[in-house]
């Protein structure tokens, strides 16, 4: 990328970094937090199937302070379709690419701030980070 450091005031990176593979995401990351002046939006695909129910009836924001129930159930089955489209070289799954896996090379360059799927994108997982300044940068500034 050929932007100075810190040209932006936050970099968005949605559905774009299980493109490349995982082992250049680091290298990525650490160019980011380069041109990125404090925060990096990420949304990454998380590959699972799950039945998801969202319960609205009257009070229920009296009741549960929230205007609706959410529940997920996760099941561990995989379709063929991801390895098959040719795509995606990883996306957070229970086994090769874990969540706390992609949060830990996260971590090394960020601080998540939120993290969430969002009701009815259960599929997607949206990180927003605040960028770790590493002593070197600060000890130039």
């Amino acid at each position: 990328m050929k932007f100075g450091d810190e040209s932006f005031d936050g970099v968005a990176v949605f559905e774009v970094l299980e493109h490349v593979p995982f082992v250049e995401v680091g290298a990525i990351l650490g160019k980011i937090q380069k041109i990125a002046r404090s925060k990096l939006f990420v949304s990454i695909p998380y590959r699972h199937t799950a039945f998801e129910f969202i319960f609205k009836f009257p009070f229920v924001r009296t009741i549960t302070k929230r205007d609706f129930l959410r529940t997920v159930f996760t099941i561990p089955l995989k379709f063929p379709g991801f390895q098959e489209s040719g795509q995606h070289y990883w996306e957070i799954d229970s086994r090769s690419y874990s969540l706390q896996k992609v949060r830990s090379l996260f971590e090394k360059y960020f601080h998540i701030v939120i993290e969430k799927s969002l009701p009815l994108f259960s599929y997607q997982r949206f990180f927003v980070m605040d960028k770790k300044i590493n002593s070197s940068i600060a000890d130039q500034k």
